[in-house]
């Protein structure tokens, strides 16, 4: 179900040409034993967040604190262990993406290089609350999202050099939490901040100007069990990963119409991360897979 600002709660309808999108590609994101370029993995992946950048595949391994690298065919290029387990990732310039580390004892955002594949750390902020999603929103500055205990439960635009610029908390109550956990987010190309909250299961799309857009819930039918990573493609349409759902959801832009983009007969096990990209979707499954979708058809 979801309930916009002020236009209370909204019919649903399907995007019957977009169910059950063709997979084209499946491959393990882990680094095995044996390998002779990279170190293995140590520990079991809990893969969390996904992005593609100029056909590359970049991942966040919280399971083995590490970002790491792909082809389209699932080859390894590269991998960078990290001080702490990285959860979520964004590309802030053409040559560095940002990574939030939540949960270690000094909770940071990253920025690495990614100029030849080194990922070398180019900064480290080093925050007074403890970021979890985190999404570009402009040339100078990202949204980043936190819990309430740790975080106010607000999102937070920053700067590169970790300033906070503005924040937004709940439009009508000073002291409640705009999200109880918005573990990950993301920025349609209007403007609209995206926030993924995992403890009150739900989706909470914000305005530019701060205010609330729409709060989705999922439909009557099908309300969502454990909401995860959150993307968007170029016309704002969301797209969701529910772990326990085993499923992904789609949110049209304006929050009105939501479905589930696949039959609940499917093979996924527990997706986190999704990212949209030319038409095609790619998926970071918890336990080491990558799938990539087309959704051209």
């Amino acid at each position: 179900m979801c309930h916009g600002s002020n236009s209370g709660l909204y019919l649903l309808s399907n995007y019957t040409n977009m169910k059950n999108p063709k997979m084209i590609k499946e491959f393990n994101g882990v680094i095995p034993s044996g390998d002779d370029k990279f170190k293995p993995d140590r520990k079991d992946p809990w893969l969390r967040d996904i992005i593609v950048i100029a056909e590359k595949i970049f991942i966040t391994d919280f399971g083995n604190s590490s970002v790491k690298v792909f082809d389209m065919e699932g080859k390894p290029l590269a991998k960078r262990v990290l001080t702490g387990p990285p959860n979520s990732i964004t590309q802030v310039k053409p040559e560095v993406i940002a990574v939030t580390i939540p949960f270690d004892d000094d909770p940071a955002v990253q920025l690495l290089d990614i100029k030849d594949l080194e990922m070398t750390v180019q900064t480290c902020l080093q925050t007074q609350y403890t970021f979890r999603g985190i999404a570009k929103l402009d040339d100078s500055s990202m949204v980043v999202s936190t819990a309430w205990w740790n975080g106010l439960g607000r999102a937070f635009i920053i700067s590169h050099d970790g300033t906070v610029v503005k924040s937004y908390g709940h439009p009508t109550e000073e002291k409640k939490a705009l999200t109880q956990c918005a573990t990950f987010l993301c920025c349609t190309k209007s403007g609209d901040i995206v926030l993924s909250d995992c403890n009150e299961n739900c989706i909470v799309c914000l305005k530019p100007d701060g205010s609330i857009k729409y709060t989705c819930y999922g439909t009557k039918d099908e309300e969502f069990q454990l909401v995860v990573g959150v993307t968007c493609d170029s016309d704002g349409t969301v797209y969701v990963a529910d772990e326990h759902k085993n499923n992904i959801f789609v949110i049209s832009n304006d929050g009105k119409d939501v479905t589930l983009l696949f039959d609940n007969e499917n093979d996924f096990d527990q997706p986190w991360g999704v990212h949209v990209e030319e038409k095609k979707l790619y998926v970071a499954e918890r336990h080491g897979k990558i799938k990539i979708f087309d959704l051209s058809e």
